[in-house]
């Protein structure tokens, strides 16, 4: 056994190489016994060593729990750990050790299904009078509230839990009331909202723990303030403050106003306020409470950083603040803008602020300024003439109205002239910032589509400051992003001086990038050359400059110079066109490579930054705090390599050849690609361009399977539904006849597509009911959101009907399996609905029209023809369009000839008159009058000869190609009948002749030429 704790304390040592090797040796245990491993840990946690009895249990729960070696772990072993470990709750070890015990618990409780046991043993903890293991009760209900094995149980017996957290609450312990508070604002954000009154007492008293604490507590321990948590509560049910709004500015003032808390707990009682502001509900409209939040916003604005030490301030030349009081206020005033009642407040106090003699307040004013509407910059001239710091804020004002708003156009000129003034100043942190807003200034003038001409008289002043600014080492890579916008801005207007700055970004580019600085200039560089290409209309030129940029591909190291290649790869393709092709061999694997690379997602303990990683530090319940890393440098090539490969897609076409396989084959495998919707978007936009590309009915086979796929994981996770039916409508659109993927290939991605048909209708239908109820409460933000959620899901349905009838084109009688067990009890059944929306109807009405068209299959049941029936009560509908549709299915159903038709050709006719017996029928109704025109012709010809009246005097037909060509077909094969009863006819044949060719088909205009 001490041998075993030696290793133990080996993997806790600074050496890593001795504290692998240890942590293999365990591995290799676990491996090889189970049982014993397990005995042996349980064991190591009564080690009186406190990091060895915790790192006992984490092991436990790496290994066995997250590594899956329970299950190697046989019942009587399993159950003689559960005991032990059930045992160790009650000995002298840490509060720590035995929440790590308790995380092993409730997963080994799930494992082995005594689920409602551990809970016994949680309510019994609660109610002891040992403090730890009431604070291990809390903790674990808090954990177990979140895994859907308690959910039911939990919810089941919710009082009792409301119950235990109360008395978690009163307890005289201070740690105990924060986990019961915590704990708390766990288990109602998890609960459904009509389920919230149970807690209503207990949140109440975890108000009054937060308010007390936070005045108690030092400063080291107001972390354990579980605020974050209270903010998640209110971002999902903001409901909860209503009636207690006086209690929520009395605590977010005591926690945030006071400097001697501490930042983190500052920021997190403001973050309450902002999420309850973003909600929008009627309650966080009240008007006491957004004066409040505006006066706090302001009073933590007048604590910016180095407030008192202007040269410490300067010496600093990061980009913007970073995060403090400062920002979390002018956060808390950028919610608050959005709100209609609250400008007001914003607009006098930023006023209030800038009449101030005192500069702290001016600052405060000069960045609230930017939260204003229409702001007039010209009012601002006398603050900005000397303090650095007003200066400073000033531009950060223009950068965000830039970013944010757009300056307006009476503006233009008199930021330009400002922008202009500031690329001369002496300090380089302003310098720095006067280049960030020029930036931001510009990239609005682009989105605006901004007219030039109020830009011209300016350029060369600004072009010559930049070009200055190009030699300063310490702004090189600042005055650069400028530059690359603005020559997209300028467009020809910057020919003139592309041979000025063209030399010089060619020796940037070749020369050597060491450091990250150097790289980021270099990645820069290529951006700029990029865009003087975009203007160029030289290809001997542009062919040279990118086979100067193609030489630092395999030279650079997997740099932002390398992403920056990938981005303006498309820039060179377009505008070389075909001449690129021989670059194609080098630059097509590269890209595809980049595809194919993993992102390298994984979490850590390690909190040493590594270059090209990005890392997200988070706390998860049973497993402590945790880092996320992620290669974020990968992650941006990938994201580069997907869109430039759709766009070499789209513009080289024809010429991809060989090359155009493997592009394809990567991005089918990144259309349900889980860390990025851009790649997943791109990779779907690419392959519904792959018919243009070639038109190889085997990529029929190879690709509808990966979209069958993709669409079957959109079952259980509905987002990308739309994305990916656009994708697949238009991949099978482009081929038109698609019988070469084959019938089970056709099969498998019905019933797929008929799984997803019921989920997007039963997701709509909670939408829908969901946003009754807050369009009541009155949220108009979540309404709007909720209603683009529901058109969303109408577009899905939409898509899935296009689909089927390209399927049913294309496999016409073959089908009707397919098309009865997926589809028709589906589409028949919204039709019958009470409730049922046009968009429904139209789309169930067209599916069964194709349907009828290309199998030729009413539906009959008994003496029943259900689909028939749904037609002619549609033609009664007060919508146009379904009308429109519903007219075409009756003539469908006429073309069968089946005994079943003629039972209905009495209804079938007077629907048909109605709708060409409506006002306007001849005029703005004129589309659905041909249509039921059309129906009345094919019955006409085939069972009634009589009602020729009815329809003659509408020949010939000029709304829709198709329809009007099945009419003609049919009245020119049927005209010696036709003539035979109504002279008129011949009146017809002659306005036939006059009329536009493409409304009739090669056979009726073959028969109209030999027509005398």
């Amino acid at each position: 056994m001490a041998e075993f704790e030696t290793l133990l304390v080996k993997i806790l040592s600074p050496d890593k190489n001795l504290r692998e090797a240890s942590e293999k040796i365990i591995k290799d245990f676990v491996c090889q016994s189970a049982e014993s491993a397990l005995i042996a840990l349980i064991n190591s946690i009564l080690s009186t060593s406190e990091q060895v009895s915790v790192l006992s249990a984490i092991l436990i729960q790496k290994l066995f729990v997250e590594g899956g070696a329970i299950s190697k772990v046989n019942l009587k072993s399993a159950e003689a750990a559960k005991n032990s470990l059930l045992g160790l709750i009650n000995s002298n070890i840490s509060i720590n050790a035995k929440k790590k015990i308790g995380d092993i618990l409730y997963n080994f409780a799930i494992f082995q299904k005594w689920e409602v046991e551990l809970l016994g043993y949680l309510t019994n903890w609660s109610i002891s009078d040992n403090p730890n293991l009431q604070e291990l009760s809390l903790y674990l209900f808090s954990c177990v509230s979140f895994r859907e094995e308690f959910f039911s149980i939990i919810t089941a017996n919710l009082s009792s839990l409301a119950e235990i957290l109360y008395q978690g609450l009163q307890r005289l312990n201070t740690t105990i009331q924060l986990n019961a508070a915590l704990t708390l604002f766990h288990v109602m954000s998890v609960v459904q909202e009509d389920k919230l009154h149970y807690f209503s007492i207990c949140f109440d008293k975890s108000l009054e723990v937060l308010k007390t604490s936070a005045q108690s507590l030092s400063f080291s321990l107001q972390e354990n303030l579980p605020l974050g948590d209270l903010a998640d509560l209110t971002e999902k049910y903001p409901a909860i403050w209503i009636a207690k709004m006086p209690e929520l500015i009395n605590l977010v003032t005591i926690l945030a106003k006071e400097p001697k808390n501490s930042v983190a707990i500052r920021i997190a009682a403001v973050e309450i306020y902002i999420v309850l502001i973003k909600s929008k509900e009627p309650h966080a409209k009240d008007i006491i409470f957004l004066q409040e939040a505006a006066a706090l916003g302001f009073s933590l604005m007048a604590e910016p950083e180095n407030a008192l030490d202007y040269q410490a301030w300067a010496n600093d030349i990061t980009d913007i603040y970073t995060e403090g009081v400062f920002t979390v206020g002018f956060s808390l005033l950028g919610a608050l803008k959005k709100i209609p009642e609250a400008q007001s407040f914003i607009h006098n106090l930023t006023m209030a602020h800038l009449e101030s003699s005192h500069w702290l307040h001016q600052n405060i004013g000069l960045t609230t300024y930017s939260l204003i509407a229409n702001p007039d910059f010209s009012s601002l001239k006398n603050l900005v003439q000397t303090n650095g710091r007003l200066q400073w804020s000033f531009l950060q004002t223009l950068a965000i109205v830039s970013a944010e708003n757009s300056i307006a156009e009476n503006q233009r000129c008199l930021v330009t002239e400002y922008l202009l003034a500031f690329l001369n100043h002496q300090e380089p942190k302003i310098l720095k910032q006067a280049l960030r807003s020029l930036s931001l200034f510009l990239t609005s003038l682009i989105r605006d589509d901004a007219p030039i001409d109020f830009f011209l008289p300016y350029m060369s002043r600004i072009i010559e400051s930049l070009f200055v600014l190009l030699g300063n080492d310490l702004l090189l890579a600042y005055a650069l992003d400028p530059l690359s916008i603005l020559i997209t801005y300028a467009g020809s207007f910057f020919t003139p001086y592309t041979q000025k700055f063209l030399p010089g970004l060619i020796i940037i580019l070749k020369a050597p990038s060491a450091g990250v600085n150097q790289q980021i200039i270099r990645a820069e560089c290529i951006r700029c050359i990029g865009r003087l290409v975009e203007n160029s209309d030289d290809q001997s030129e542009t062919e040279k400059l990118f086979s100067e940029i193609w030489k630092i591909w395999a030279t650079a190291e997997e740099d932002p110079g390398k992403i920056a290649i990938i981005e303006v790869l498309p820039q060179f393709f377009y505008k070389m066109k075909t001449n690129f092709v021989k670059f194609l061999p080098e630059v097509v694997p590269e890209l595809v490579q980049r595809l194919e690379n993993d992102i390298d997602i994984h979490i850590s303990e390690n909190k040493d930054k590594v270059p090209g990683y990005d890392q997200v530090n988070v706390s998860i319940r049973g497993l402590g705090d945790k880092i996320i890393v992620i290669n974020t440098t990968k992650l941006q090539s990938k994201i580069f390599a997907a869109q430039t490969l759709r766009e070499l897609t789209k513009a080289l076409s024809s010429s991809l050849g060989n090359f155009l396989f493997p592009i394809i084959k990567s991005m089918a495998g990144l259309i349900s690609f889980s860390f990025n919707q851009t790649i997943r978007n791109n990779a779907l936009k690419t392959l519904s361009l792959l018919p243009l590309c070639d038109s190889n009915e085997q990529y029929l086979i190879f690709i509808t399977p990966i979209y069958t796929e993709a669409l079957q994981k959109c079952i259980k996770k509905h987002k990308d539904t739309l994305a990916i039916l656009q994708s697949l409508q238009k991949f099978l659109e482009s081929f038109g006849n698609v019988t070469q993927m084959g019938f089970n290939n056709a099969q498998s991605l019905s019933l797929v597509l008929s799984q997803v048909l019921i989920k997007n209708i039963d997701v709509k239908n909670s939408l829908l009911s969901e946003y009754k109820i807050v369009s009541l409460r009155g949220n108009s933000k979540k309404s709007r959101v909720l209603e683009t959620d529901a058109e969303i899901c109408n577009a899905s349905t939409v898509e899935i009907m296009e689909i089927v009838s390209v399927l049913l084109r294309s496999f016409k009688e073959q089908f009707k399996p397919i098309f009865a067990e997926n589809f028709q009890g589906v589409f028949g059944e919204l039709l019958y609905k009470q409730e049922i929306g046009d968009n429904e109807i139209l789309t169930s009405l067209c599916v069964f029209c194709d349907y009828v068209e290309y199998t030729h299959d009413i539906i009959v049941k008994g003496d029943k023809c259900p689909i028939l029936e749904q037609f002619i009560k549609f033609c009664f509908n007060s919508n146009d369009n379904i009308r429109e549709t519903a007219a075409a299915g009756i003539g469908y159903c006429a073309e069968s000839s089946t005994e079943a038709f003629k039972a209905y050709l009495g209804p079938s006719i007077d629907a048909l008159k109605f709708i060409v017996g409506l006002e306007n029928a001849r005029s703005s109704l004129l589309q659905s009058s041909e249509s039921a025109i059309g129906a009345l012709i094919k019955i006409g010809c085939l069972y009634s000869p009589e009602i020729i009246g009815l329809w003659i005097d509408w020949l010939p037909l000029k709304t829709e190609i198709k329809e009007a060509r099945q009419s003609h077909a049919w009245f020119l094969t049927n005209f010696s009948k036709i003539s035979a009863l109504e002279p008129k006819a011949f009146q017809i044949v002659s306005l036939m002749k006059q009329a536009n060719p493409e409304f009739f088909d090669e056979n009726s205009r073959n028969i109209l030429r030999n027509m005398v």
